[in-house]
């Protein structure tokens, strides 16, 4: 019998909850360890994406390999990870992806891959980067919970309300899906989640609904980022590795924005 659009919903939406079952406690297994674990995690997700990443440029014949892009996102995690100059490193970053957009037959296509290398780098490794930087923080575990647990509650409010009330669409250019009733939701739900959070976790209500609103706004630009990116390329989705969200990159785009908006609100509200 064929799937309904009510079934097909259902069907998706209990592969979305065993999915997140699955992970969401691995996720916070690893943060509770911190340290190098949540490192080698951040890095392996990372690859993960990154793979992803250059098999959608792939659907724009931009041969972007994954040993290249995995390379950059590598040494730029471990410069982070070892307290390296930053700027020495996005410097040979920026030489390595322009001498990479040398190679080729057509001067266009070489051109978009070199630039497209920076920005997978700095997108995928620079931003993931700042999931162990946050555990590092003073106070980093619960920090760190605080974080996450934010941008999946805005997640979580954004697709429910959005897809059993949205209307008004954002952005249909970019993201068809995207309303600005499942946006509002977001945002709701994410600053929602950070007060009821904010003194278990942080220890102070008005600080943390800031950090929680900056945390809903960066998460919903992050999705709009992605989105943007499945669009340039044609794709409904990064990837098919996790049942009911796509692939990992289709699951930690809001995250990645994210992390850093974070991390330096954590740190300038001196919660950390």
């Amino acid at each position: 019998m064929a799937a309904t659009p009510e079934t097909g919903r259902w069907g998706a939406l209990r592969r979305r909850f065993i999915t997140a079952g699955v992970g969401g406690p691995v996720l916070l297994g690893l943060v509770w360890l911190g340290g190098w674990p949540l490192w080698l995690l951040s890095w392996a997700l990372a690859l993960v994406m990154s793979f992803e990443f250059s098999g959608l440029l792939m659907r724009r014949r931009l041969e972007l390999p994954i040993w290249a892009l995995g390379t950059l996102v590598t040494g730029l995690m471990a410069a982070v990870a070892l307290r390296w100059p930053l700027l020495p490193v996005v410097v040979g970053l920026f030489f390595l992806a322009a001498l990479f957009g040398l190679g080729g037959d057509d001067n266009q296509r070489g051109f978009l891959t070199g630039q497209s290398a920076v920005f997978g780098a700095l997108y995928i490794g620079g931003l993931m980067s700042f999931l162990p930087r946050i555990r590092e923080l003073p106070h980093g575990l619960p920090l760190t919970v605080f974080v996450l647990l934010t941008v999946w509650a805005t997640d979580a409010a954004a697709y429910f309300v959005g897809n059993s009330y949205g209307r008004r669409r954002m952005f249909p250019r970019v993201s068809p899906g995207k309303t600005w009733e499942g946006s509002l939701a977001g945002l709701g739900g994410g600053v929602v989640a950070g007060g009821l959070l904010s003194t278990w976790l942080v220890g102070a209500l008005g600080p943390g609904l800031v950090v929680a609103l900056g945390i809903a706004v960066a998460s919903q630009l992050g999705d709009l980022v992605e989105s943007n990116l499945k669009r340039f390329v044609d794709a409904k989705d990064a990837g098919a590795i996790l049942p009911g969200h796509g692939g990992v990159l289709d699951r930690l785009d809001s995250a990645l924005f994210a992390l850093p908006a974070a991390y330096y609100l954590l740190r300038g509200m001196g919660l950390s």
